[in-house]
């Protein structure tokens, strides 16, 4: 584990490159419950970058404009912590669609990888630990307001 802070930052980071990549695509904002210490929160690494990485990849480069947004909200619920990514891109559906029609032979493992690491932690601990949901975002016509996903995992405070 690593602590809140430290992943914040390398996920700051890891935004800001995108940024560069991209200039002007995207704006972004992380939030973090105010009852939270981010200095005494312990988090396993890297379980919350694939899910921007995605929202970015799939959702917002394939996006028109300039208006791309990227929400992460970091909550406490009891004894967990439920981080929430939202996007504004294209949605899922219709980035399926784009993959398809360009015959996409690349396998994106980020996902899957997420997903094992969590099916792995359930397992060591015996007990569903940690898990991730996710929604397509969309107005009354159905049309893509973009992809809301909710990773929900331990609340973990580190004793000094």
């Amino acid at each position: 584990t690593i602590t809140l802070e430290n992943e914040i930052e390398t996920l700051k980071l890891y935004l800001l490159l995108e940024q560069l990549r991209s200039p002007g695509k995207f704006t972004y904002s992380i939030e973090v419950e105010s009852s939270i210490s981010t200095l005494s929160t312990l988090i396993i690494p890297m379980l919350i970058q694939p899910f921007i990485e995605n929202a970015i990849i799939h959702g917002i480069m394939h996006k028109k404009g300039n208006d791309g947004k990227i929400i992460l909200a970091i909550k406490k619920s009891n004894d967990r912590l439920v981080c929430v990514i939202e996007d504004n891109g294209i949605g899922r559906k219709l980035s399926n669609k784009i993959k398809t029609a360009r015959r996409k032979t690349h396998a994106s493992l980020g996902m899957n990888v997420t997903e094992e690491r969590i099916n792995l932690l359930n397992t060591l601990y015996g007990k569903k630990i940690a898990s991730v949901t996710i929604e397509d975002q969309t107005d009354d016509a159905l049309n893509s307001l973009g992809t809301k996903v909710t990773l929900t995992i331990p609340y973990i405070i580190q004793c000094n």
